[in-house]
């Protein structure tokens, strides 16, 4: 019988699936005992207390999960150990690969949510995120939440607070501006616009404005010093000069260079081009001058990062800029420093945009 038993269970798992469908990502494998490693290959899998579709459902699994195999079969069901739970599922949604998929992230769409220790209300806080963080889905989900890893940390979150392809409004100082995501509406007015210091009529949304004094007063600090050139622009304005650009330089030059009205980021309010004057105005040795090394290394901390950077067109869509500079806030611009993340499209894990 004992001979039998253990037939059976090589033959479940030789029978495991070997092809594995991309989808939400999972962090390293979960921790949990067992023989083997083994990954998810179903949307949201239900693992079972026993062997039967009818038992009681223990946890559940996102596709791309890792588990444990404890090396026994019962039928066409194996036992697996996941997220520190014992449970059972049909071998056929399982597999003996591992995956070659790279993991995508998750971004926190309010503006503060506190992650958990456990998947409930009252369970002791782990951490307290800011809208747009990045952490990732490890697959794990029971109920409306969902296990993530944080910051090195498991934790849990409620579902309905996070995203995998953060969408932002218009109106949000987060939203995405490119060649494949226009404004919308595309001739969008933000409000709060306000006059730049030192400028009589450049404006930018209060918080940009604000963040720009401090950067120029904080530059200035060091011996350094630059002004805005342009600020925010509105549909009308940059269907003129993006006009004017294609009259000059023909259309296909004229889209590295120039965004098209409703595409530009200088119409949400939240964008300005620098100068340190000279002979380097909109130019890209503006990267190498004083002003703009110092911006490139400080602007984080002010909220601001350089949008178009150098050797990144085919994401970004245009040409090294090194004076234009777009505010996030300080928190997603340090997060995308310290991640390594050179564009915003790769940040938010989003499609890079090069043509229209």
């Amino acid at each position: 019988m004992a001979r039998t038993m253990r037939a059976t269970a090589a033959v479940v798992a030789a029978l495991i699936l070997t092809a594995f469908a991309a989808g939400p990502a999972s962090a390293d494998p979960l921790p949990g005992s067992g023989t083997r490693t083994v990954w998810v290959v179903a949307a949201d899998l239900r693992l079972h207390a026993r062997p039967s579709s009818d038992s009681p459902v223990t946890v559940r699994a996102l596709e791309g999960s890792s588990a444990a195999y404890a090396g026994e079969a019962r039928g066409s069901w194996v036992r697996v150990r996941i997220g520190g739970t014992d449970a059972w599922t049909p071998a056929r949604f399982l597999t003996t690969v591992k995956p070659a998929w790279q993991a995508r992230p998750v971004w926190v769409m309010r503006e503060r949510v506190r992650l958990r220790s456990r998947p409930t209300n009252t369970s002791p806080v782990v951490a307290t995120t800011f809208r747009a963080e990045r952490g990732r889905l490890t697959g794990i989900s029971r109920g409306g939440w969902a296990q993530v890893k944080y910051r090195g940390r498991f934790a849990w979150v409620r579902a309905s607070a996070i995203s995998t392809a953060p969408r932002f409004p218009t109106t949000s100082t987060l939203v995405l501006v490119n060649k494949r995501n226009p404004l919308d509406p595309r001739d969008h007015v933000p409000s709060n616009l306000v006059t730049v210091a030192g400028s009589s009529s450049l404006r930018l949304r209060g918080a940009a404005a604000a963040a720009m004094a401090r950067m120029r007063s904080a530059a200035a600090a060091d011996g350094v010093s630059f002004t805005v050139i342009s600020a925010y622009r509105s549909y009308a304005t940059q269907r003129s000069l993006y006009a004017r650009y294609v009259a000059n330089l023909g259309q296909a030059a004229a889209d590295r260079v120039s965004a098209r009205a409703g595409y530009s980021e200088h119409q949400t309010g939240l964008t300005a081009d620098l100068s340190s004057g000279g002979g380097c105005r909109l130019g890209a040795c503006f990267g190498d001058t004083a002003a703009g090394r110092w911006v490139r290394a400080n602007g984080h901390r002010f909220g601001f990062i350089v949008r178009y950077p150098d050797g990144y067109s085919s994401i970004t869509g245009y040409s090294y800029e090194p004076w234009h500079v777009r505010y996030v806030g300080p928190d997603v611009a340090t997060a995308m420093r310290d991640g390594g993340h050179a564009t915003y499209e790769q940040y938010l894990g989003r499609p890079a945009a090069p043509t229209y």
